[in-house]
């Protein structure tokens, strides 16, 4: 035997057990629940089967009651005009689904002017031959490129990627 129903929120439940009954028939009983709490009390329907098997479904009850609330849960039967309280337990109101956290920390971001001010690389080009303004301006792959850093405020960032990748697309010109 159970020591606690649970009546979820979230998602539907069953309640089910075997009722046996003597000098009445399965044939006319029927069952329900009765969630009963100090603020308000629900009542749901079941049924019986031949055998005895009784079932009760019961919707979430989100709508009614909050997580945690408790109470006693009465099974009540009747047949052929007779009402017996067949079974009383607790229940308590819960989740069926849930979700926790544990080892939460708390990192300091930088503020806005930190992010701002990144290390940039700065790129000077250095050609191999002297360039005069008769020559054409396109500089080869293989003139050497020297890549320093420094700290610049709010100048976007120019990667020694993309660096790399203006050369050699000048460089094939």
């Amino acid at each position: 035997m159970m020591d606690t129903f649970n009546l979820y929120l979230d998602c539907p439940s069953l309640f089910q057990c075997v009722v046996t009954l003597d000098g009445v028939s399965y044939r006319d009983a029927s069952a329900r629940i009765v969630a009963i709490t100090d603020d308000v009390n629900l009542l749901f329907n079941g049924t019986i089967s031949g055998q005895g098997e009784c079932s009760v479904p019961v919707p979430p009850v989100s709508a009614v009651y909050a997580d945690g609330v408790t109470g006693i849960l009465r099974l009540e039967v009747i047949a052929d005009d007779y009402y017996f309280n067949a079974l009383e337990l607790p229940f308590v109101v819960g989740y069926a689904i849930k979700a926790t956290a544990t080892d939460a920390v708390q990192i300091e971001m930088p503020s806005i002017e930190e992010e701002r001010q990144e290390v940039l690389p700065v790129v000077e080009v250095v050609p191999s031959e002297p360039v005069t303004v008769e020559e054409s301006p396109v500089i080869h792959a293989d003139d050497v490129v020297k890549v320093k850093e420094r700290k610049v405020k709010n100048k976007p960032a120019i990667t020694v990627d993309m660096v790399g990748a203006i050369v050699k697309g000048m460089s094939k010109k």
